[in-house]
């Protein structure tokens, strides 16, 4: 079942276009190294989650700003945690708010990211970024990556990421540990594009004047974008 039109909570992203112009964020993945990281030294940063990344509030984070999803399967899988542990802003892929699930639910509040067939490939096969948040956009291959996009359109001119290591073994994907509820384990075909995709934000931003740069302590692939120190960011020492 798909629910087609507008519902009536998809808020407006217009709020959001520009409000941390020349700001500095943090963006959390799910990498295993992210539980390796001082947290806490996020206190004052603005910073986004995505998919089940509310759970890093159990590892040293004391907050976070904003929530992206989109993974059916995980929101699927862990609706009412979402609900539940999520109370800040959240952006939802397009398949994620037309979902039965979610249209069958409570249906919380959420900004819908535009994913249509229309614009299913149009980064991977043509190096074609949105002009504006409205447009949407294709495949990322990674929630990170659909962040990093929200937080370009919220002006933020520097992007950092945090906990994406980008190795992916299907047993020790996540920081978080298993919480006992089954959820189907899908091949991501996506993933063999992950590496090229990479490079093709980091043209972008760099095109359009933007930090975009992994400190991640498990990020190995230093070729394919710029790496730095957590701590040395923010004591103003690096990057």
């Amino acid at each position: 079942m798909t629910h087609t039109g507008r519902n009536i909570n998809q808020m407006d992203f217009n709020s959001y276009q520009n409000k941390h112009a020349g700001e500095r964020c943090f963006i959390l993945g799910s990498a295993p190294s992210l539980a390796e990281e001082n947290l806490s030294l996020l206190d004052t940063e603005k910073v986004f989650v995505c998919n089940r990344g509310y759970r890093a509030l159990d590892i040293g984070l004391n907050h976070f700003d904003y929530y992206v999803i989109s993974d059916q399967i995980q929101y699927e899988g862990y609706q009412s945690d979402i609900q539940q542990r999520v109370s800040c802003p959240r952006f939802y892929a397009s398949y994620i708010s037309e979902c039965e699930t979610y249209t069958s639910g409570i249906q919380e509040p959420h900004i819908q990211i535009k994913k249509t067939t229309l614009v299913k490939h149009q980064i991977r096969t043509n190096n074609k970024f949105p002009k504006s948040f409205q447009e949407g956009w294709g495949k990322t291959s990674t929630v990170v990556l659909d962040a990093s996009l929200v937080a370009y359109f919220m002006g933020f001119s520097e992007i950092y990421l945090l906990g994406c290591d980008w190795h992916y073994k299907k047993e020790a994907n996540y920081f978080y540990k298993h919480t006992g509820r089954v959820v189907p384990i899908r091949d991501n075909v996506g993933l063999k594009y992950l590496p090229d995709n990479v490079a093709r934000f980091r043209e972008f931003f760099k095109s359009n004047d933007v930090k975009f740069i992994n400190l991640s302590k498990g990020f190995k692939d230093k070729h394919l974008m710029d790496s730095g120190d957590f701590e040395e960011v923010i004591n103003g020492k690096g990057n």
